[in-house]
């Protein structure tokens, strides 16, 4: 259990002083920030708490995005958005800007270096020497995270370049991350420095804002099974302006003509459109409107009872000019015990996204996954006589059995709720935001020691004689159900039976990890340690693979 933040305690005064001038409310007299066992610091009751109350609320005019920040104007006009538009704004704020900036007393706290002023920087961007004990992991092999990236290349290139336009302009003073001189690569890495800094505490709050940063919401840290909180923010917002109900915007969209986009410019001749009195109408009462909602609120939040009524005697006294639907807000799923740090999930992450995003890594995740495709390909290249089998599953087989699977798991969602297996973690939580995941990418075992249903399903047709291949594939082409005769057929007794002994080479292939090795001079060790939990994890699971798939 580990957290986003690098925040150091001293930073808490500027932290508290800003989300109390913005309007925001944190409960002090039932939560601390003080250091956690995991490093870092943590969020702590100091007395029982009760489940659904709302620990923290935070206007959405005050949290820190894009279309927020104090160069809002400019990234709209060059069509900069998400985390680049994220990324360049805090540049600007934090080291142009600085103390004039309104965001700068909680930027501030945000650093993309550590104690010694070492930059904190993702594994595509250490050492070679460093990346070595990472070679063959999840992280390399799944991810490929090792290797540098292109869009955040490209991302330095136009952020440059727009600094310069900018200075020019607009008279902007050149941030120095953002200068044109002889020390490109170490801006580039300060850059990617802070690019990994913001990635491991943002929040996606709407179409609006997207990703934005929230003081005191980026405190909480992770657990992987067992959150406290929940973080809640209204995302069908209005995408020019933020407002949650109907404003000019939408008004106006709605009264377009069928065959106009939205966003498509009104025709040259527009001097002779007719708008309607009924428009005109509804466009002049919308801050009325506005006004009567905000006498009489409604939220829109998922759950049935307003986000107000959950919040604890002390915050509702103070927050009466906040309306919870323009707010974001931490607030409790679990009721948690005096003394006890109260956690956030950032997801069902396996290690490697963790060290990927934030930066570390937790002991026996239960969402870890170890790669087989190697291995897999390995049995390919030495049985030739596989390779008609391997051919046909990667043009035809995996796509069905996909099919047959999210058919077959969809069905039991809707009878039970509960239609994803531990063995689909991997698959449904990661693969770079639910891209279609390659066939090779499906062979994996998960913490558990069980291979995934395509690793299993693939042994099993590698596994079968010649006569059995040849009436599979006969039936497979008459009747596209067959992958469930398929498994009625081979239980798991007889399916470990005949898998067995390709099992078995294939362990052959799989090599342990070597643990890293630290050196005299890394006075930080955290990422070494993080490093170390990754690797002994992946070893773990693939010692236990064997004896967990013995048939008797």
């Amino acid at each position: 259990m580990f957290g986003m933040s690098n925040t150091n305690q001293s930073d808490l005064k500027n932290i508290f002083s800003f989300v109390e001038n913005c309007n925001g409310f944190f409960l002090h007299s039932h939560c601390e920030i003080r250091p956690s066992q995991h490093g870092g610091l943590g969020v702590f009751a100091t007395q029982d708490i009760e489940a659904d109350t709302v620990l923290l609320r935070v206007p959405k005019s005050s949290i820190f995005s894009a279309p927020n920040s104090s160069i809002a104007n400019l990234l709209f006009d060059e069509g900069i958005d998400g985390m680049l538009a994220l990324n360049i704004a805090f540049i600007y704020e934090t080291t142009v800007f600085k103390n004039d900036s309104h965001w700068f007393k909680y930027l501030d706290s945000i650093k993309p270096t550590d104690d010694q002023g070492k930059l904190i920087l993702p594994p595509s961007c250490w050492p070679a020497e460093s990346k070595v004990a990472l070679k063959g992991t999840a992280l390399d092999l799944f991810y490929d995270a090792l290797n540098p990236e292109e869009e955040v290349e490209e991302g330095f290139e136009i952020a440059m370049d727009l600094a310069y336009k900018w200075q020019a302009e607009a008279h902007l003073p050149i941030p120095p991350a953002l200068s044109r001189g002889v020390n490109a690569k170490t801006q580039f890495l300060y850059f990617v420095a802070v690019a990994y800094a913001l990635s491991s505490r943002v929040f996606e709050i709407d179409g609006y804002h997207e990703s934005a940063l929230v003081p005191i919401a980026d405190l909480f840290n992770h657990h992987p099974t067992a959150p406290n909180v929940a973080f809640e923010s209204i995302t069908d917002v209005c995408e020019k302006c933020g407002e949650v109900d109907n404003c000019g915007h939408i008004i106006a969209e709605i009264h377009l003509p069928d065959d106009q986009p939205a966003d498509e410019p009104l025709p040259s001749n527009s001097d002779n459109i007719t708008i309607s009195p009924s428009l005109i109408e509804e466009l002049e009462m919308a801050p009325q409107n506005f006004q009567d909602h905000e006498q009489h609120p409604t939220s829109r939040r998922d759950s049935t009872e307003s986000s107000s009524n959950r919040l604890h005697p002390y915050i509702q006294l103070q927050s009466s000019s906040l309306h919870p639907d323009n707010c974001v807000d931490i607030q409790l799923i679990t009721p948690v015990r005096e003394g006890q740090e109260i956690y956030n999930s950032y997801g069902e992450l396996t290690n490697s996204l963790l060290l990927a995003r934030y930066g570390f890594c937790i002991k026996n995740n239960p969402h870890d996954v170890v790669p087989f495709y190697l291995e897999f390909m390995k049995l390919r290249d030495k049985s030739r006589k596989l390779e008609e089998r391997f051919i046909w599953w990667e043009k035809l087989g995996n796509k069905s059995f996909c099919d047959w699977l999210n058919y077959n798991n969809s069905s039991l969602e809707d009878d039970d709720n509960d239609g994803t297996s531990d063995n689909e973690n991997y698959i449904n939580s990661s693969s770079h935001h639910q891209t279609i995941t390659p066939w090779y990418h499906q062979l994996y075992v998960n913490a558990k020691s069980e291979p995934s249903p395509h690793m299993t399903t693939l042994l099993t047709l590698l596994a079968l004689n010649q006569l059995e291949w040849r009436k599979f594939q006969c039936l497979h082409h008459h009747n596209n159900k067959i992958w469930a005769k398929f498994h009625l057929l081979y239980s798991n007794r007889q399916r470990n039976r005949k898998t067995y002994p390709l099992l078995r080479k294939i362990l052959s292939y799989k090599k342990p990890l070597s643990l890293p090795v630290r050196k005299a001079n890394d006075n930080d060790d955290s990422l070494l340690r993080a490093v170390a939990i990754l690797v002994e994890h992946e070893n773990a699971i693939v010692a236990n693979l064997f004896p967990h798939l013995v048939y008797k």
